[in-house]
C-alpha cells in the first residue's frame, strides 16, 4: 500500500443504476462487493422497502473494508457512524412496476485520532493539480494548500499546534450521499400500421420482434467535509461536492414484412393451402415511430448512456475546483434484421476503460477520485421464425395450426383452410399471430463500474455486470416475441363464394344469406 496516500478505499457502484437498486434490495446485510450476484432483471425492478435498513454502496464498501482490516489486526478509525433514510413515491394506483421515484439520503462520519489509524505515518499534503482531471469546462485553482490549512487552523483553533504536530493531528471526514432514482414514463401509444392489400389477395403487414429496456434516471451526489476538532471546537477545512446524473437504454428491434396470400375468392366446401413469406427490413426512424417505438435514428440495436459529472471543491475558503463534464456513449447499430442461413448480428464486443469513456478524474489528490468504465459483450445467432395461424371463428372458414419460416424469400405454405357457410359474413378471416423469432444463442452483457477511491483503504472488489440479458429474462424460451406496444398479428380477409371463377373470367357473386 502506498505510504503517500491517506487511506484507500475502492467500491464499485453500478453504472446504470441497477447495481444501486440491487444494493437497496440487499439492505440490512453485510455485503462483500466482490461476491455480489446480480439478480435477474425482473427481480431488480421490485420496489425497495423503506422500512428496512439500507446501506449505500459507499457504506457497504466501508463496512467491508473495516471488518477485513479488523480481522487482520490492522488499525481503523476511532469512530464510524452510518445514517440512512429512504423516501418512496409509488406509481399511481392500478399501474404495476417499480415506484415512480425513490430517494435515499445517507451520512457517514469517520473519525481518526491520528494518521496511524489510517495506516499512514503522516497525513499527505493537500495538492490540487494544475491540469483538469478530465475533459470538461470550469475553473481549477492549482497549488499546495498545506500551509493554508496549517495557518487557517492556527487562527481558528488557537493552541492546536502546541499539542499536535502538523500532519499528525486528529481528523474527521463526513460523507453525505443522495440517490434519486426516477423511473421512465409509460411507453407512448402505438400508431396503427395500415395493412397493404393487393389485387391478388395478398396482405402485407409489419411485425417488430424485440424489447427495449430503458433505465431509470439516476441522480447521485456525494458531499465530503474535512473537519478538525480541538478542545470541543470543530472547523471545516475543505468541502468537496460531486454529482452524477445517468440515463440509459438497451434494446433490440427487429422489423420484418409478413405477407399472406390466398386464392380469391374461396369456394364453399373447398380446402386451400395458403402461403406466407417474411422479408427482413432495415427501418428508418420514422418507421419505428409509426410503429409506436422511439425513432432512435433508425437503429435496430440500442445501447446508449448519458452521464453528467460535476465537481466543486472549496479548501479553507478558496474555490479550488468548479468543473463539470457531459459524457455520452452510443453503441447503437442499424442493420437489416438477420434471417436465413448464414446471417448474423453485426455487433462487436466493446471494452471502454474509464480513460476511454472520459469519466475518470482525481477530484482531490489522495482524498477522492472517481472513474467509470464500460464493457459490452453481445452473443447472438438467429434460428427460425415461427407463428400460429387460424381461421377466426365467426368467419366463413375453419382450420388452425402453426408454421415455420426458414429462408427468405421462399414461401411457407400452411393449411388446410376449409371455406364454407360457417358464419354470418361473406368473408373468410385468416390470422397469423404468436410470432416468435428463434435464436440459437442470445446473450447481452453490459458491464460498468463507478470506481470511487476515498482516502487509501483498498478494498479488493470485482467488476459488476450491470445488465446481463438472456432470453429467460425477456421470454419463455429460446426465442424473442413481438416487441411490446407494437402490432402483433397479420389479418387477411378474402371473399367466399358459392362457385368460383368460370372460364370466361366472370366471378359469380357469393351466396347472399337471408
Amino acid at each position: 500500500m502506498s505510504k503517500t496516500k491517506l487511506f484507500g478505499l475502492k467500491t464499485v457502484i453500478g453504472l446504470l443504476g441497477l447495481i444501486i437498486i440491487l444494493t437497496f434490495y440487499g439492505s440490512g446485510k453485510e455485503v462483500n462487493a466482490a461476491q455480489v450476484d446480480v439478480p435477474p432483471l425482473k427481480q431488480q425492478k421490485q420496489s425497495p422497502d423503506p422500512s428496512e435498513k439500507v446501506y449505500t454502496p459507499l457504506q457497504q464498501a466501508l463496512k467491508q473494508t473495516f471488518a477485513k482490516r479488523s480481522r487482520s489486526g490492522l488499525p481503523g478509525p476511532a469512530s464510524v457512524t452510518y445514517e440512512n433514510d429512504v423516501a418512496v413515491t409509488p406509481k399511481p394506483q392500478g399501474i404495476d412496476g417499480p415506484p415512480q421515484e425513490f430517494i435515499v439520503t445517507a451520512k457517514t462520519v469517520l473519525e481518526f485520532d491520528n494518521p496511524k489509524q489510517a495506516g499512514l505515518d503522516k497525513w499527505p499534503d493537500t495538492i490540487v493539480a494544475d491540469h483538469p482531471f478530465t475533459q470538461g469546462n470550469g475553473v481549477i485553482v492549482p497549488g499546495d494548500y498545506s500551509d493554508n490549512i496549517k495557518d487557517f487552523l492556527a487562527a481558528e483553533l488557537p493552541g492546536i499546534w502546541d499539542q499536535y504536530e502538523f500532519g499528525y493531528e486528529p481528523r474527521r471526514y463526513i460523507f453525505r450521499e443522495t440517490y434519486k432514482i426516477t423511473y421512465p414514463a409509460e411507453s407512448a401509444p402505438k400508431l396503427p400500421l395500415p395493412p397493404i392489400t393487393t389485387a391478388d389477395s395478398t396482405t402485407v403487414k409489419e411485425i417488430v420482434f424485440g424489447f427495449t429496456e430503458t433505465g431509470p434516471r439516476i441522480d447521485y451526489t456525494i458531499d465530503e467535509e474535512w473537519e478538525e476538532c480541538f478542545l470541543g471546537i470543530c472547523v471545516t477545512l475543505a468541502e468537496v461536492k460531486a454529482g452524477l446524473a445517468l440515463d440509459w437504454d438497451i434494446g433490440l428491434r427487429l422489423p420484418v414484412d409478413v405477407s399472406m396470400t390466398s386464392a380469391n375468392p374461396l369456394v364453399f366446401n373447398t380446402s386451400y393451402q395458403l402461403s406466407s413469406t417474411i422479408t427482413p427490413l432495415d427501418w428508418t426512424a420514422a418507421q419505428f415511430e409509426q410503429a409506436g417505438l422511439e425513432g432512435a435514428n433508425g437503429n435496430e440495436f440500442l445501447l446508449r448512456y448519458v452521464v453528467f459529472l460535476g465537481v466543486q471543491a472549496e479548501i479553507v475558503g478558496v474555490e479550488a475546483i468548479d468543473w463539470g463534464i457531459d459524457a455520452e456513449f452510443d453503441g447503437s447499430a442499424s442493420f437489416t434484421t438477420p434471417f436465413g442461413p448464414g446471417t448474423s448480428f453485426p455487433l462487436p464486443s466493446l471494452e471502454l476503460s474509464p480513460a476511454q469513456t472520459g469519466l475518470q478524474w482525481d477530484i482531490v489528490p489522495s482524498i477522492l477520485s472517481v472513474g467509470i468504465g464500460l464493457t459490452i459483450n453481445p452473443s447472438l445467432s438467429q434460428g427460425e421464425i415461427t407463428a400460429n395461424w387460424q381461421a377466426v371463428p365467426g368467419s366463413d372458414a375453419q382450420g388452425n395450426g402453426s408454421l415455420a419460416y426458414l429462408d427468405p424469400p421462399a414461401k411457407t405454405t400452411f393449411g388446410p383452410v376449409l371455406a364454407g357457410d360457417f358464419g354470418s359474413t361473406t368473408q373468410a378471416h385468416i390470422r397469423l399471430d404468436e410470432f416468435q423469432y428463434g435464436f440459437d444463442q442470445f446473450l447481452l452483457e453490459l458491464g460498468g463500474f463507478l470506481e470511487i477511491e476515498v482516502l487509501s483503504f483498498d478494498a479488493e472488489v470485482a467488476d459488476f455486470d450491470i445488465v446481463e440479458l438472456e432470453l429467460d429474462d425477456i421470454s419463455d424460451g429460446p426465442w424473442l416475441g413481438v416487441h411490446p406496444e407494437t402490432n402483433e398479428a397479420v389479418d387477411h380477409w378474402v371473399e367466399v363464394a358459392e362457385i368460383g371463377p368460370t372460364t370466361d373470367g366472370v366471378i359469380y357473386l357469393p351466396l347472399i344469406r337471408r
